[in-house]
């Protein structure tokens, strides 16, 4: 009976989390369309209809509007990283992927942990440059 019992819950346990695994991926897969924003620990993220070259350049016109210096960037074939920081010391990445030939995400970083309202506020500036 109780061998049972036990294995009754830890069906239980592996059903939830398989159940939460899947609403996970269900959510992130819903949000892969553009103009979708997501704050996931720390980091903006954001896909749009423009390709990874085409964002990468806007990333840079962006950060510069905003009065950012361009520390440094990384041009790649699938990934791009344009590096700035801010008058106070808090650092900025931005990262730029490709999905396909017309579409790329956004990724940015302001800080070790994450400054919302700048993050926002340099996606504003990028997506102003599309």
């Amino acid at each position: 009976m109780f061998k049972q019992l036990r294995v009754l819950t830890l069906g239980g346990v592996l059903l939830l989390t398989v159940a939460f695994s899947s609403g996970c991926v269900a959510v992130l897969a819903a949000g892969a369309g553009a103009g979708t924003m997501a704050w996931i620990k720390g980091e903006l993220i954001e896909n749009v209809d423009a390709s990874q070259s085409v964002t990468f350049a806007a990333a840079k016109k962006g950060l510069k509007s905003l009065g950012l210096p361009v520390d440094s960037e990384d041009e790649g074939q699938t990934q791009s990283v344009v590096k700035s920081s801010y008058g106070d010391g808090k650092k900025v990445t931005v990262v730029v992927e490709a999905f396909t030939d017309k579409a790329s995400r956004i990724k940015i970083r302001v800080g070790f942990l994450g400054d919302r309202a700048r993050s926002e506020s340099i996606l504003t500036s990028i997506k102003r440059h599309l």
